[in-house]
């Protein structure tokens, strides 16, 4: 019951939780995973209360939920403030969007200037209406910034009162943003699990030096036998689950594996240089030397888009 409740909810009932705007655009990280809704949130103020009860009966009975809600969410839960890098995270495009009216490049501002009704005035925090000209453009575009940053302030507030009626605030005010998701939101289920175990299976690898008596199933032998891959895969099982949640961001952008392949290109001429991922589902692999600096690079990577 209490999964397909969850379900529901992510399927939109109630009008509480929604993709990212990231997941609808399919760009950037988190585009399988939740926000709060943005529609019509005064008169959900009680249902987004009733949800943080939910959330908190989960947290004072250790059963977490089937909740995929944006790392993003929690932070606002913990009652912290997002920053510039959680909205670009969840809205990758809007951030784009004000980045470019920001920018001191006149071609962009011609584009810009020729549409100006894309772009409604903004209300400052001392209540000053700021219209989008090339004079007041950096300034538009971070208050513009800063107001999409709190597009889910009440709700997360309204949340995080559901929460205090069943989980005692001193408790609550020291929990930051993770510690929270690691008690509400479960972590991979059996079948995420088998997932996890056929990528090493599944994946394409390129480049990669065939063995000397690879057979018909080259691929099957270049997966067991080359050491990067072997050591790879080891690095990628022994990663934390919040690791792994950052290795599906840094790979496809999403907070979990459900991908058709993974494909990993080798670069032989490099060594000891970053892992990047250029295009969604693709890894650029160099050619370490040792495990250990093959398990650091990968930990550089997969942490610098910590989101």
């Amino acid at each position: 019951i209490q999964e397909e409740c969850m379900d529901q909810l992510q399927m939109g009932a109630g009008g509480m939780i929604f993709p990212t705007p990231n997941g609808l655009s399919k760009k950037g990280y988190n585009q399988d995973v939740y926000m709060f809704s943005e529609s019509n949130i005064e008169s959900k103020a009680a249902k987004f209360r009733f949800l943080g009860r939910l959330l908190g009966i989960s947290i004072r009975t250790k059963l977490p939920l089937k909740l995929h809600l944006a790392s993003a969410a929690y932070k606002l839960l913990a009652g912290d403030s997002l920053d510039l890098r959680d909205l670009r995270s969840l809205d990758i495009e809007y951030v784009e969007r004000m980045e470019r009216v920001a920018s001191d490049d006149e071609e962009i501002w011609s584009e810009i200037e020729s549409d100006l009704t894309r772009y409604p005035p903004v209300v400052a925090e001392d209540s000053v209406t700021i219209e989008l000209t090339k004079e007041t453009r950096k300034q538009y575009a971070e208050v513009a910034l800063a107001r999409r940053m709190q597009s889910w302030d009440r709700q997360a507030a309204w949340v995080r009162k559901g929460i205090k009626d069943i989980v005692p605030v001193s408790m609550l005010s020291v929990l930051t943003g993770k510690d929270l998701q690691g008690y509400i939101s479960a972590p991979y289920s059996s079948t995420d699990a088998l997932i996890w175990d056929d990528l090493a299976k599944t994946c394409q690898a390129v480049d990669f030096p065939v063995p000397g008596n690879a057979g018909d199933d080259s691929q099957i032998d270049i997966l067991h036998a080359h050491p990067v891959l072997q050591w790879f895969w080891t690095a990628v099982e022994n990663l934390t689950p919040h690791e792994k949640i950052l290795f599906c961001q840094f790979v496809a952008g999403t907070a979990r594996p459900f991908w058709d392949q993974l494909t990993i290109t080798f670069h032989p001429e490099s060594t000891n240089t970053p892992i990047t991922s250029p295009e969604p589902c693709t890894i650029n692999m160099p050619n370490f030397e040792t495990k250990y600096q093959l398990t650091t690079q990968l930990h550089h990577a997969i942490h610098s888009i910590d989101c």
